[in-house]
């Protein structure tokens, strides 16, 4: 996750901030965060992934895209 930051390899984001073990049934019992997340990935967001165990959702995009994401996702 560190790498792919640093080095702008942002491709790399999905994979490394994919949970196997917790975050799909942990995503189950947040209501609406698998349509925010697909709302996220449709905007642009590299990866998604909850914030700690949730409710909240972290989406990483690229610095130059952020403006637009973050329109994207107020509507």
């Amino acid at each position: 996750l560190v790498y792919a930051l640093m080095s702008g390899e942002y491709d790399l984001l999905a994979s490394a901030a994919d949970d196997h073990m917790h975050e799909r049934a942990r995503l189950l019992g947040i209501a609406g965060s698998q349509q925010i997340a697909g709302a996220a990935r449709e905007a642009g967001a590299r990866a998604v992934t909850l914030s700690g165990s949730g409710p909240s959702l972290l989406a990483i995009t690229p610095p130059a895209r952020v403006p637009a994401r973050v329109r994207a996702l107020g509507r």
